[in-house]
């Protein structure tokens, strides 16, 4: 309660309503769910905006990471080794890796070239120092664990088989675990030829993009 006296003594309606639109927006966020309000508020005080034009480079890739950016308006391109290989659209968040794991950025990330002005970006920029003041404690151990689970340089040689967990028509899921991180993951094992022979294959497509789709903690996407 006392926050919320103190921005309504301190700003103005406008700036008050974008406050409240904003801490929404963040809480909201996988990366800050468990935040406690006051935290949460600290954060919301602390994010600049960022107006980027068509053609700007918003991080670059292997440069070091300096801030977490929150999509508020607009798109982006991820481009890694000169390929487009991502869109990131609104709520979309980036930069956590390269503050947590403290490594070069792994791609770049841009305005698209033709954005039009009616469909400008803006985005939520946390600097360094404040998201290490923040994410820590349990907070931190989740979005690494979360980063870890999203690494995509995972090879099947790399996994060491525990067990299965899950048998379906569509294939069985085994638990796995990473040699190296420790990592574990489910891992559905598809066969090719029965998939199709029992006309599964949009079923199975429909899914992965589903998956490719939800930005959730367990879901690694390969």
């Amino acid at each position: 309660t006392s926050s919320l006296e103190e921005v309504w003594k301190t700003n103005s309606l406008s700036q008050s309503v974008e406050f409240f639109a904003r801490r929404s927006a963040i809480k909201n966020t996988h990366a800050f769910r468990g935040l406690s309000r006051q935290m949460r508020d600290m954060l919301v005080k602390n994010i600049s905006v960022l107006r980027p034009q068509p053609g700007d480079n918003i991080i670059e890739q292997g440069s070091k990471g300096s801030a977490f950016y929150y999509i508020a308006l607009g798109e982006l391109h991820v481009i890694k080794d000169g390929t487009l290989v991502a869109t990131l659209g609104e709520r979309s968040t980036f930069g956590e890796r390269s503050l947590l794991m403290s490594e070069p950025t792994n791609a770049t990330v841009t305005v698209p070239e033709n954005t039009a002005p009616m469909d400008s970006v803006e985005l939520w920029v946390i600097d360094e120092t404040t998201f290490r003041q923040i994410v820590k404690g349990p907070i931190l151990s989740h979005l690494t664990s979360r980063l870890q689970l999203s690494e995509t340089s995972v090879k099947l040689e790399d996994l060491k088989l525990e067990r299965t967990i899950g048998v379906g028509g569509g294939g069985i899921v085994k638990l796995v675990t990473h040699t190296k991180s420790k990592t574990r993951y489910a891992l559905k094992i598809v066969n090719r030829k029965k998939a199709v022979q029992r006309g599964l294959s949009a079923a199975l497509a429909n899914e992965r993009q589903v998956l490719i789709a939800v930005d959730h903690p367990f879901i690694m996407k390969l």
